[in-house]
């Protein structure tokens, strides 16, 4: 398997997949969609645009970087990705497939391959991320995975302008395995969020006990109009 560079924002596969699908799901103004994609081939994710470029995300956030509790994001006043909060014991996890790295960040301005994030253990246990909404339609791109467990994600707008879409699951029942998550989301309501929540939902009974579920990074971006996200399980 041969390692490769790319940027923050979708991958090509993802674009793929969203191609040809319907307009997203409607409530009253908004609109809310999760998509679970093949991440392709591991290599270096650059959460930041490069210098001198237009393509800088709204913001992004990585966690894990040297110790459990490192938080770097994109050097804000105030994140449009807040920190998450979490049930569970809270572990560093090293050795991902994927490196990150990132400029113009906070508190670690800069970094480069970091392939690390966090990870959570115990059936139930579960990241939550709030992330802000807008009138136009925003993307938040998830780096995640499981070691021997299930996990579920969902998501939720504060107020209710959509209904919130069937979970998607990533299983791996007996080693680790990465992805790549995508939700897509809009709202009239000034200061909406969307919720979104990663929950290590079961474990396999053979190996009870041993289950992880993992969190690196997160980029939030504008959607282009030609882009429309499909919903997959």
């Amino acid at each position: 398997m041969h390692s490769r560079s790319r940027w923050w924002f979708a991958p090509s596969a993802l674009l793929a997949l969203l191609a040809g699908c319907g307009p997203l799901p409607e409530g009253d103004g908004g609109s809310l969609r999760v998509l679970l994609d093949d991440p392709g081939d591991p290599g270096t994710i650059t959460l930041s645009a490069p210098p001198g470029t237009d393509r800088a995300p709204l913001d992004w956030s990585h966690w894990g970087r040297a110790r459990s509790t490192d938080w770097n994001h994109k050097d804000l006043p105030s994140p449009l990705i807040a920190n998450f909060t979490r049930t569970g014991t809270l572990e560093r996890t090293a050795g991902l497939s994927n490196r990150f790295c990132w400029v113009e960040g906070s508190p670690v301005a800069t970094a480069s391959g970091v392939p690390a994030g966090v990870s959570l253990r115990a059936a139930g246990s579960h990241f939550e991320l709030q992330v802000k909404a807008a009138p136009t339609a925003r993307r938040l791109i998830l780096f995640l995975g499981v070691t021997r467990a299930r996990g579920k994600l969902t998501a939720r707008l504060s107020d209710a302008a959509a209904p919130p879409p069937a979970p998607v699951t990533l299983t791996s029942d007996t080693g680790s395995t990465e992805s790549v998550a995508t939700v897509e989301f809009s709202s009239p309501t000034a200061g909406a969020t969307v919720a979104v929540t990663w929950t290590l939902d079961s474990e396999p009974d053979t190996t009870r006990g041993t289950g992880r579920l993992t969190l690196a990074a997160a980029v939030l971006e504008e959607v282009s109009g030609s882009v429309q996200l499909g919903s997959i399980r």
